[in-house]
């Protein structure tokens, strides 16, 4: 006969995860990252800084690294690097150079798509970053007056000419994300790189924050870019990265409950070359509003670990029964009490208010499978001696 109740030799082990249901929660209350206070090299004041030492200018001149935005910069891509010249084209022969009828009809077929991805799909056209058109071309390149700059047929790079096009249209949308906010301190000019810094913002409790994010023009590797942001406080939601427009993200509001800080990263693996802009957004929420918050995410989450418990009792109670093991209502009371619950815990779906009695009472047989119910005797019997 196999041992009765094997739970019940990590029942301590799994008590000390699901301590006092009803009042214990874990470190990350909301089971989000971060951790409790401001991060170590955090800036010891104001609502704005950076986590990675004085701003500067890196050393080979190329972007920007830690530096503060001129005022009103908000939704302004950070200042780019010098461009490298495009590759140059081979040279057409003679025999290669389209006639006038050609040249035309081309020209109007590979018209008809409006954006980089369908030009790269259509048959002698390429995409021509400096005019924002799809033009025809062939091996030699594009045709003879059609693209005066780079021309892609291969794939979409979509470099400075394609943020400029649509800068109107991501400054619309970031300004329509972040509505009803105001800024926070400075923005920030930040230097991608491989290495993982953060632009570090400070917060505090009574407001929720908001984080706009600006790619400057000449980034590389622009499907590799993850923003990420890591409070160093307790929060309950938010802080997911939303693409905006073009070259924009925000990460959406976090209504911290404690004073802290939030790290801002761009991880890339691929990434060479570019920069980002960060601006810190905030409005205020009263205090009622963040204890209602931390409640319902609080009971929640100690509902789940209730149901979670009492089902893994209950699966273990019918396993005992249909093994035809003795004392089988007594051992699930004893599982029960290993995590400080009851049989009404469990119909209720989560413990009894502190300022309420702690009710007990025989198994529920009504809610049992047909055939598994355990003897009432057997049930008062386990609940007289561990209650």
């Amino acid at each position: 006969m196999r041992p009765r109740w094997p739970s019940l030799l990590f029942a301590g082990a799994i008590a000390a995860l699901f301590a006092a249901c009803g009042v214990a929660t874990p470190s990350a209350e909301n089971g989000r990252p971060g951790t409790p206070g401001a991060p170590p090299g955090a800036a010891a004041g104001g609502a704005a800084g950076t986590g990675s030492g004085a701003p500067g200018t890196p050393a080979d001149g190329t972007g920007v690294a830690n530096t503060v935005a001129p005022p009103g910069a908000l939704f302004d891509p950070p200042p780019m690097g010098p461009l490298p010249p495009p590759p140059p084209l081979p040279v057409r022969p003679p025999d290669k150079v389209p006639s006038p009828d050609e040249q035309a009809r081309k020209i109007a077929d590979c018209a008809r798509y409006k954006n980089c991805n369908d030009c790269m799909d259509a048959h002698k056209c390429g995409y021509c970053p400096e005019t924002g058109t799809c033009t025809p071309g062939d091996l030699f390149g594009p045709y003879p007056g059609t693209c005066s700059g780079a021309w892609e047929s291969m794939q979409c790079t979509l470099g400075p000419h394609e943020a400029r096009r649509h800068d109107a249209e991501t400054r619309a949308e970031l300004a329509k994300k972040v509505a009803g906010f105001t800024p926070d301190g400075a923005a920030i000019d930040h230097q991608i790189t491989a290495v993982k810094v953060p632009v570090t913002f400070q917060v505090k409790r009574g407001k929720c924050y908001q984080v706009t994010l600006r790619l400057s023009g000449d980034i590389d590797e622009r499907w590799d870019l993850k923003p990420t942001a890591i409070p160093h406080v307790k929060y309950y939601e938010g802080g997911d990265p939303m693409p905006t427009g073009f070259d924009g993200y925000v990460l959406d509001k976090m209504c911290p409950q404690e004073d802290g800080a939030i790290d801002v990263y761009i991880v890339t693996y691929r990434a060479k070359k570019g920069a980002f802009r960060a601006q810190l957004w905030s409005a205020p929420i009263d205090d009622a509003a963040l204890v209602k918050e931390r409640d319902l995410h609080e009971t929640a989450a100690r509902r789940a670990r209730v149901a979670t418990w009492c089902k893994s009792c209950v699966e273990e109670w019918a396993r005992c029964r249909v093994a035809a093991e003795p004392h089988c209502a007594a051992s699930y009371y004893q599982c029960l009490a290993a995590a400080k619950l009851t049989p009404a815990d469990c119909e209720r779906g989560d413990v009894a208010p502190p300022n309420e009695q702690r009710p007990t009472g025989p198994f529920n047989e009504a809610r049992a499978p047909s055939g598994l119910r355990p003897p009432a005797a057997a049930a008062s019997a386990g609940d007289s001696k561990i209650f």
